[in-house]
């Protein structure tokens, strides 16, 4: 099998052409997963390219962890390339360091329950000109079977509540068990980063100082006033 590249219609002309330009078969489809399909050989390597901004973004509305839970859902093996200076997203955004690095971290540690549980490593590259190059250099390495094998694929159901416990569950002091009691009462991110601490405090096996534990990750250790009485 010849080595190509899937590359999803949405994604700009201009990488398609600079990927040709360094003699990369590179084929327009749409992908259902992933923005790039690296294929050589036996390898089937998916990569989602995001901007910083959207990676931040994307964080904040969950749809980072529906992703993350379909590539390792389906894939064994798996990239997200985050384009662009993270520190200016985060300014941008006002969004916590504190929980960006717990995401990185979650990101390669927590694997779906389902199909192939497989892992996604998330890299930042500063420029797409970088990204061409590691698309260039993936490709290179599987044509010359620079590589551990990977297992195969092996496709199974997808679960978006699966996704959202596996995010929750990167919380410190959370674990698996309360993030299931959390996404019973907060199903989306957005509603838990908004949530006041009682409100928190509601939810089955988390007391006040948890709730401020997860409350103050989320907001970047900025402390919030409980808003009313409330017993542990």
């Amino acid at each position: 099998m010849v080595g190509m590249i899937l590359m999803d219609t949405n994604e700009p002309e201009w990488i398609y052409s600079k990927l040709h330009e360094q003699g990369l078969k590179v084929i327009r489809k749409k992908l259902e997963i992933a923005d790039y399909i690296v294929k050589v050989h036996e390898y089937v390597i998916p990569v989602e390219r995001k901007t910083s901004n959207d990676y931040v973004a994307s964080i904040m509305d969950g749809r980072l962890f529906k992703q993350l839970f379909e590539l390792s859902t389906n894939y064994p093996f798996s990239y997200i390339v985050v384009v662009g200076i993270i520190s200016e997203a985060l300014m941008d955004r006002g969004f916590s360091r504190r929980a960006f690095i717990s995401s990185l971290i979650g990101s390669s540690l927590k694997r779906s329950p389902y199909g192939c549980r497989g892992q996604v490593v998330t890299i930042n590259l500063e420029t797409d000109y970088d990204f061409i190059l590691f698309l260039y250099f993936l490709h290179r390495k599987l044509m010359e079977g620079d590589v551990e094998r990977l297992p195969r694929i092996n496709v199974r159901k997808r679960d978006r509540k699966e996704a959202l416990i596996m995010m929750y569950s990167c919380i410190p002091g959370v674990g698996v068990d309360r993030a299931r009691k959390l996404v019973e009462v907060f199903d989306t991110p957005e509603k838990l980063i908004r949530a006041p601490i009682y409100q928190i405090m509601r939810v089955e096996g988390i007391g006040e100082k948890l709730a401020y534990k997860i409350y103050r990750f989320l907001h970047g250790g900025v402390e919030d006033e409980i808003g009313g009485t409330t017993t542990r």
